[in-house]
């Protein structure tokens, strides 16, 4: 059975590399062409927001489409969720190729489709909440083709006005708010590749190490605060809605039992990523303790901003879709240990003294 009816959605599938094939930093966009290079420039440097989003279409029409999956993408779900399985339910295709300019595209796209959403409907948003998370995706792009890691767009998204905005259909943005959560988990992991780079080359040779170092940290920081607004802006819509639709869309026999956004195998992958580089983090002296702090907290943020979402619908009771009818354990408590076991990833100060890894 389909995760969920056709009518039920209208939100497009988004095309995105899997998380192993992502660029191994924001270098390896060298290999963008130059045209697709100029059009996503066009895009960061558009004055207005009518403007920006005519640049947006026209630079995903000058990027390749992406080579849709040999086989139809419909995989017979198992007794239990996956990370495929949870592919299928966000509308996540995932596809083979120039992973650079898959990359760009999906970002590009989801991006388009952000512009729309904030112009016409409502976001339980602050204005500059809004704007944050736009830029951030915005972000990796400037950083892909070399513009630097921490956007600065000429024009921001158009946003609603309280009177004009319209609700969004729950379902819809359940899904998107997801799609733009995936795609900066995607830029994060990019983002931490070029980190682990950055921290070599400062651990062995002259270059301007502590600033870029900072810069990188800077750039994790602006993604990570992204996807705590992302989060947010996923779940606006009523505990009613949610009850009704979006709970029981997760659940058999619509979807395999356990189904969960950490499930998601951008997130596995991120996790993965995050525990290789634990010993590195240890070794950020004293002068990047600001700049690591900030990454710390925003990281922290993320699994808050989870937490606010998960217990506006299910409260401190309500059991996870996660857990099984034997070992019911609340919703807000599993996110509770995932905080705590990410976070140790962390110390709360670097070692100054601890050896390189």
């Amino acid at each position: 059975m389909p995760p969920m009816s056709a009518n039920s959605i209208s939100v497009p599938h988004v095309h995105l590399p899997k998380p192993e094939n992502l660029p191994l930093g924001w270098g390896a966009f060298a290999e963008l062409s130059s045209l697709g290079r100029s059009a996503v420039t066009a895009v960061l440097d558009a004055r207005s927001a009518p403007e920006k989003r005519f640049r947006l279409r026209d630079a995903l029409g000058v990027l390749p489409p992406p080579s849709l999956p040999a086989t139809a993408y419909d995989p017979v779900f198992g007794e239990s969720a996956d990370g495929t399985a949870h592919d299928v339910y966000c509308r996540v295709v995932r596809v083979s190729g120039d992973a650079t300019a898959l990359f760009v595209g999906g970002a590009l796209q989801i991006l388009l489709r952000l512009a729309e959403v904030l112009e016409r409907e409502t976001t339980s948003l602050e204005p500059e909440q809004a704007v944050q998370m736009f830029a951030a995706i915005e972000s990796v792009l400037s950083a892909a083709v070399g513009k630097g890691a921490v956007a600065h767009p000429a024009a921001g998204p158009s946003l609603a006005s309280a009177a004009d905005a319209v609700a969004p259909r729950p379902m819809d943005r359940w899904i998107f708010g997801h799609h733009v959560f995936v795609v900066l988990i995607q830029g994060l992991i990019v983002a931490l590749h070029h980190f682990e780079s950055v921290l070599t080359a400062s651990g062995t040779s002259d270059v301007d190490g502590e600033g870029a170092l900072d810069a990188a940290l800077r750039h994790l920081t602006e993604l990570l605060t992204g996807s705590a607004i992302a989060l947010r802006f996923t779940g606006a819509f009523s505990v009613g809605a949610y009850n009704d639709t979006v709970r029981p869309s997760m659940m058999p026999p619509a979807a395999p039992k356990g189904m969960s956004g950490l499930l998601s195998s951008d997130h596995a992958f991120l996790v993965h990523r995050l525990t290789a580089l634990k010993p590195r983090f240890a070794t950020l002296t004293l002068a990047h303790q600001p700049a690591y702090r900030q990454f710390r907290d925003a990281f922290a943020s993320t699994y808050d901003a989870h937490r606010f979402v998960c217990q506006q619908f299910t409260g401190d009771e309500k059991a996870s879709l996660r857990t099984t009818a034997k070992a019911e354990v609340p919703a807000v408590e599993v996110l509770d240990r995932f905080k705590r076991s990410r976070l140790a990833l962390f110390p709360e100060s670097p070692d100054p003294d601890a050896p390189a890894g």
